[in-house]
């Protein structure tokens, strides 16, 4: 369900959890992170931050500064920076059916060695984006048993508030009223 797939997409604290590749992040990796969000239009934002220190792929890239944001109805935007270069990850996902989304991601960069490695690096973007499907595949063998998801703490409010954005977004067009967006700034604590 689209739902569950966008969850995926928000979560946090699946990093070292689902992504266990030697080129990116492992559980013995797992520390506390602590990201400052903010509302945005429809959506929110995981403020300008220093990316974990744990990922390989971040290290590589040097002194690097990333933003992420969210937006209704199923968007995410990772634009990273370094001292004199630019990426911006996109990811939207598309509902084909109750149980089937398709996960959209296109890499933009001012590097362009980059994109002669596009064809080397293709592989292991595809790896990366298997790991998030598979495991979004065994939540849906869960849901037929318990349809019901378990959001606890600080991980999970970015779950929490996609669903109150999509409430609010109901509840404004029936209205006819403005978005009123029900995220408020804050600080956030997990491990990752």
């Amino acid at each position: 369900h689209i739902d569950h797939a966008v969850i995926g997409l928000m979560d946090p604290a699946h990093g070292a959890f689902v992504h266990k590749n030697w080129w990116w992040r492992s559980q013995k990796s797992i520390h506390e992170k602590v990201k400052d969000f903010a509302p945005t239009s429809y959506g929110f934002r995981m403020c300008t931050h220093k990316p974990s220190r744990n990922s390989l792929a971040y290290r590589i890239l040097g002194s690097v500064r990333s933003e992420i944001t969210f937006a209704l109805p199923s968007i995410r935007f990772e634009h990273i920076t370094t001292r004199r270069h630019h990426f911006t990850a996109l990811t939207a996902l598309v509902p084909l059916s109750h149980t089937q989304t398709q996960i959209i991601q296109i890499f933009i960069t001012s590097r362009w060695f980059w994109r002669l490695l596009a064809k080397i690096l293709r592989p292991f973007a595809r790896k990366f984006l298997r790991q998030d499907a598979h495991i979004i595949d065994l939540q849906q063998i869960n849901n037929k048993h318990l349809n019901r998801l378990m959001l606890i703490g600080d991980s999970d409010t970015q779950a929490r508030w996609y669903y109150a954005l999509k409430k609010e977004w109901h509840a404004h067009q029936l209205q006819n009223r403005n978005f009123v967006n029900p995220v408020k700034p804050c600080k956030l604590y997990w491990r990752s």
